[in-house]
């Protein structure tokens, strides 16, 4: 599973924390219900999302510049602001 998903992915773990920190400041009543959302992720390594954002020519890319892109994702995904 580990070499055909990324939500098992050191990376997406790192991603999944943050935005956790996150969902639990900005809607700390309402953190579980949102992140509910985070089912519909494809987290399959043949999504195109992920694509010259974390994923180069078919290989994961462990930067910090890849993290923070997954961060950003996933709030894309949920409705959150982003930061710098």
């Amino acid at each position: 599973m580990r070499e055909a998903k990324l939500s098992r992915q050191r990376l997406a773990l790192l991603g999944l924390g943050a935005v956790g920190s996150v969902l639990l400041s900005v809607y700390p009543q309402s953190w579980e219900e949102r992140l509910q959302e985070l089912r519909r992720v494809d987290w399959s390594r043949s999504n195109p999302d992920w694509e010259r954002r974390i994923m180069v020519k078919g290989q994961i890319s462990r930067s910090r510049t890849s993290i923070g892109r997954m961060v950003a994702y996933l709030k894309g995904y949920l409705g959150l602001p982003l930061t710098k």
